[in-house]
């Protein structure tokens, strides 16, 4: 099994924290060996001048330095273990967010950002800033004159580093060239293929380097900075610990191994201040990860029907109710149509009867959905690895291609099924690419299908095999909801859900609704298939 497959419980979890922990104090304590073996060689092997002990000395040192490598290898493996099993449990929850929640974008990107501090070498060094202290005070009980210096010099190099990293923290882009390529990869060919848009791109990408570029200036700056401070706080330790030589107050072994402890001292404070930016990324990421009410919750099933209560209510970005729903009740065998003039809500309803959270209310639909959105989105892949999407254990196609007269492979598309999607959508008309999208909410047989705006591109015979769909998919039980302005969408439908500016106004079986919604004098020459105001 791969490493980034592997998924561990609680308890193996806080086994290999604990293993880390070891392995940090044994290497810590192993870094001890370089300032150790300059006393004995300076304070003993010199004066003796003694040979077969510096030989002894030295293998010594040798074999206790191998150990610490392994030991420190072995603790970043685990550190690359246990990024892996926190992706492993964390990212399905922060997938279903994203698909789920409006506050929840970007969920994926914060637990990558988690995963990625935990294999960086910053966080080796957040785990060995408590040994600092050890060394600080291993200085101090050499002598606290060392200590002392050693303690005012951590705390102004980390101070130094924090101050330059808050001054130059640079604001993100407000837009994104990936997300613009992302945009037009599921837009027509001839928008990709606009000279506006590639300057648009230009831009943004202009903006996205200028970004970079500010970001890595600083982090060089404060690099260069915490790393010049800390070779000049060893050379004024060297200097200190001579003075206290000459004062006979220290040796001159013990004046070399200061030096070299306040290096390893200051060593994860120097990691830790350059990585700040990675750090508090990490840290928002992981916060907002752990927020009460941002965890995935899966909606409410119900297997004999579906049913929203509660005054559902769906808000926008500003907080401001976008759609506010009464509620309403469908059972198996029975189709709803919601209408309403562009704005008023309907594709935001469909969206929370697909899984999208709403802020009050409930909705409890059947677990197998199938859904088609006003704007059908496509991902990389074939034509038949989309279209059996939301159904991949049912192979066979024709019971949902069949009655809306979809032919593949004859001349248009020679690959067939087999063709990559992007081909199929340059390729095939618009109408066309839109009965794909119709079948793939159906196929499979889900309980309840919730359709947005289906009959937009279609013509009359199209518009009857989607009739022809619905009233099969009722004939065994399926449920399915329709978001339409079009009379000629809804025919099969049993009752009818009006909103207006986001609000539920009526409710009620289609043809009394319809009698109450009609124009009373429409012109002869306007086609039946517009209620009311709808447009």
């Amino acid at each position: 099994m791969q490493q980034g497959n592997m998924a561990f419980g609680p308890t193996a979890v806080r086994g290999l924290w604990a293993a880390i922990v070891v392995f940090g104090a044994v290497a810590n304590l192993l870094a001890l060996s370089g300032p150790v073996f300059m006393v004995l060689v300076y304070d003993r092997v010199l004066p003796s001048r003694s040979g077969a002990s510096l030989f002894v000395l030295f293998a010594l040192v040798t074999f206790l330095f191998a150990v610490m490598i392994a030991v420190d290898s072995a603790r970043s493996r685990l550190l690359v273990v246990l990024a892996a099993a926190w992706q492993a449990r964390h990212e399905d929850a922060a997938f279903g967010r994203c698909m789920t929640s409006a506050t929840g974008l970007g969920a994926v990107t914060d637990v990558d950002r988690v995963a990625a501090l935990m294999r960086a070498p910053a966080m080796m060094a957040v785990l060995d800033l408590p040994w600092t202290m050890v060394f600080v005070l291993g200085l101090m009980a050499v002598h606290p004159v060392l200590g002392g210096f050693a303690l005012a010099g951590g705390a102004l190099q980390f101070g130094l580093t924090w101050a330059a990293q808050g001054r130059g923290a640079a604001r993100p882009a407000p837009a994104s060239a990936e997300r613009l390529v992302g945009a037009l990869l599921t837009g027509d060919g001839v928008l990709r293929r606009s000279a506006a848009v590639r300057r648009r791109w230009r831009h943004l990408r202009a903006l996205e380097r200028a970004e970079g570029f500010a970001q890595h200036e600083v982090g060089g700056q404060v690099g260069a900075l915490s790393r010049g401070f800390r070779l000049f706080m060893q050379s004024a330790m060297l200097a200190l610990g001579a003075w206290l030589v000459i004062d006979n107050a220290l040796s001159a072994g013990m004046m070399i191994a200061a030096s070299v402890m306040l290096g390893r001292a200051l060593g994860p404070v120097e990691q830790i201040a350059a990585a700040l930016p990675m750090v508090r990324a990490a840290w928002a990421a992981y916060r907002r990860i752990r927020t009460p009410g941002l965890v995935d919750t899966p909606l409410p099933t119900g297997a004999d029907g579906v049913r929203v209560s509660g005054a559902l209510v769906f808000a926008g970005p500003n907080r401001a109710p976008i759609l506010q729903c009464a509620g309403f009740s469908l059972a198996r065998g029975q189709a709803l149509a919601v209408i309403g003039p562009s704005g008023s809500g309907k594709s935001v309803l469909a969206r929370v009867l697909a899984g999208l959270q709403p802020a009050a209310g409930q909705v409890v639909a059947p677990r197998r959905l199938g859904y088609l959105a006003q704007h059908p989105a496509w991902f990389p892949g074939s034509l038949r690895e989309n279209l059996v999407a939301l159904a991949p254990e049912v192979a066979d196609l024709s019971p949902v291609l069949l009655p809306l007269g979809v032919e593949v492979g004859a001349g248009t598309l020679p690959l067939g099924l087999e063709t990559p999607m992007e081909t199929a959508i340059e390729v095939l008309p618009a109408g066309t690419v839109q009965r794909l999208a119709i079948a793939r909410a159906f196929h499979g047989a889900p309980d309840l299908v919730v359709l947005d705006e289906p009959a937009g591109p279609l013509d009359a015979a199209a518009i009857a095999g989607l009739q022809a769909l619905i009233r099969a998919h009722k004939a065994r039980g399926g449920m399915v909801i329709v978001m339409t302005n079009r009379l000629s969408g809804i025919s099969e439908c049993d009752s009818v859900l009006v909103l207006e500016e986001g609000v539920q106004t009526a409710l009620g079986p289609r043809d009394e609704i319809l009698r109450s919604r009609l124009r009373p004098h429409r012109p002869p020459d306007r086609p039946a298939a517009l209620v009311g105001g709808l447009s």
